[in-house]
């Protein structure tokens, strides 16, 4: 990620985005973000980077929240080891799945993607799985759900799922009920008092049943084939990415569907939607559901390994020996699907060009350089270094905005222009129309300041 950051290639949206809410939270500004035109609380409710707040007043970079979604991940590692460990009784085991876990391709999707709460909601759905499965501390259980909740709106559904499995599976109905009524009530007040109370609410009505959960619902009743084919078969692209995220770990994850089904929400949230991007492969949405992957799997392989035991098919040597042989095989199956979907990022810190910038990567940074810190910029999407600002704005301007200093780069990423063309004839308007003058042009890179 810090060679992606470095080499200009987290756009401005998602990661200045998010870095600019940032600036605004350590401010105390509930006021619209100038990048998105609301603020972000009245977008998705990712309460969670309230929490994150001190530490970027410390430093307030980009880079911090890139840090902290490598964090998520990597310590969302050591609840997958332990369940591994426990359900497989081999340390060997819990390592070989660790692994399978980290090549998982949503992972690597989602890192290639800059900064999103899908990978960072792994970490409390990991634990919250272990505390499920495990360790039966019902107290550290409601603690990780209770974080899962401030991740998205959206995740006090999981959470509702955890409470039907402790209510339905583990017969604690009393517990099971509360999670899943404190979940729901949870997600109502957020959706009906945050949500839109911001300025902008979050669009739950872009789904082919109607206008909100209750037409889906609806639907799963009275057109119950038509939701089966949006859910897994249409397009064919839900079916490509459902396979090869089961095929990640073998698929082995089927043989457990008590724990598989608790990711239902996510899937269901990704495919029961018009938004035709959701159910991409390459796209950083799988990552959440990469602990229910994982650990259905584990907890399928037990399961067979511990019936074929009790028929006394095999010795417990063999037993240990075909365990291992099958989670190397996970490995590598996880492995050839992240070549297959072609999420291989890890594999770039063994290309030294890498570590290199061009000559374009140097002028943009020469240009930010010459931009004084609590100046108004409009920026392009390359430009995610210039958003801890109060004033900074997307290329094209809005209407009626003039900033001090307006920076483009025609290579890199031209976005939102379509042409170099049309990037120079977007320059030359604001020279000629709007008061601006060339004060660096350098390898392709343009910085203009507004004349007073």
């Amino acid at each position: 990620m810090y060679i992606s950051y470095r080499n200009l290639q987290f756009p401005v949206l998602d990661l200045g985005l998010f870095n600019r809410h940032m600036y605004s939270l350590i401010n105390f500004d509930l006021s619209a973000n100038p990048l998105k035109g609301f603020n972000l609380l009245g977008d998705h409710a990712h309460i969670f980077l309230i929490f994150l707040a001190p530490l970027y007043y410390l430093w307030p970079d980009p880079r911090l929240l890139l840090v902290v979604q490598v964090f998520a991940v990597t310590l969302s590692i050591f609840p997958i080891y332990y369940i591994a460990q426990h359900y497989l009784e081999s340390k060997v085991s819990g390592i070989l799945w660790s692994l399978s876990y980290l090549l998982f391709f949503g992972f690597w999707a989602a890192l290639a993607y800059s900064f999103h709460d899908a990978p960072v909601a792994v970490l409390p759905i990991s634990w919250a799985l272990y505390h499920l499965l495990v360790s039966k501390k019902i107290r550290w259980l409601v603690l990780w759900l209770a974080i899962l909740c401030l991740i998205r709106e959206d995740m006090p559904l999981v959470v509702a799922m955890f409470g039907l499995y402790l209510a339905v599976i583990d017969r604690n109905w009393k517990t099971g009920l509360a999670v899943i009524i404190g979940s729901l009530a949870y997600m109502s007040l957020i959706m009906k008092y945050l949500l839109g109370s911001l300025g902008h609410g979050y669009s739950y009505t872009q789904n082919p049943f109607g206008n909100g959960m209750v037409d889906v619902a609806r639907a799963s009743f009275t057109q119950p084939i038509a939701v089966f084919k949006e859910l897994f078969l249409s397009p064919r692209n839900k079916t490509k990415t459902l396979l090869y995220m089961l095929g990640s770990f073998g698929g082995l994850s089927l043989l457990a569907p008590q724990v598989l089904l608790l990711m239902a929400p996510l899937w269901a949230g990704r495919t029961l939607t018009l938004q035709y991007w959701r159910w991409s492969t390459i796209m950083h949405y799988s990552a959440s559901q990469a602990p229910f992957l994982a650990v259905s799997a584990i907890v399928g392989l037990a399961t067979v390994v511990s019936l074929l035991s009790y028929f006394n098919f095999f010795s417990a040597k063999l037993r240990k020996l075909m365990i291992v042989s099958i989670s190397v095989g996970v490995v590598i199956t996880s492995l050839v699907v992240s070549f297959l979907t072609n999420n291989i990022q890890f594999m770039r810190v063994l290309v030294p060009s890498a570590y290199s910038l061009t000559a374009t990567q140097k002028s943009v940074y020469e240009a930010s350089g010459l931009i004084p810190k609590l100046a108004s910029v409009g920026v392009q999407a390359p430009f995610v270094n210039l958003t801890s600002r109060q004033a900074v704005y997307n290329i094209p301007l809005p209407d009626g905005i003039y900033p001090d200093y307006v920076v483009l780069v025609d290579s890199i990423d031209i976005w939102p222009f379509r042409s170099s063309a049309e990037l120079i004839r977007y320059k030359d308007t604001l020279k000629s129309d709007n008061g601006y003058i060339e004060i660096f042009n350098k390898d392709e890179v343009f910085l203009l300041k507004k004349s007073k």
